[in-house]
């Protein structure tokens, strides 16, 4: 089990990842934008892995995030979920993307991968 900071702001698809994600048997903290993402781990949340959108509201995306939070954790693992591919190619050619709509077991492969990857 891990403890995951998903940060997405359309409330279906976070609705959605929340519940396959306690499914999978972790547990997830959900917040909407970058800045309550950083707030949280701010705060003194230590998530094992950041599951965030590319593109979000706020003026920070998922990529600036992923900058920020291993500023302030080196080694933390980030996945970015977008529904752009070119995006995905383009921008998060550097961090691990899963392009939506994707399977469950996508996400899995995704978590473990970035979790043994990080350790």
């Amino acid at each position: 089990m891990a403890l995951i900071l998903l940060v997405e702001d359309d409330p279906d698809v976070a609705g959605m990842m929340v519940e396959v994600l306690e499914i999978l048997d972790h547990e997830v903290r959900h917040v909407t934008d970058a800045q309550a993402a950083l707030a949280l781990v701010d705060a003194g949340l230590h998530p094992d892995l950041v599951l965030t959108d590319l593109m979000m509201p706020g003026g920070l995306d998922g990529v600036g995030l992923a900058a920020a939070l291993r500023a302030r954790r080196p080694g933390l693992p980030v996945v970015v979920t977008t529904g752009h591919l070119a995006s995905a190619a383009t921008e998060a050619a550097h961090l691990p993307v899963l392009v939506k709509p994707f399977l469950t077991e996508q996400l899995e492969d995704a978590i473990a991968a970035a979790l043994a990857h990080e350790r």
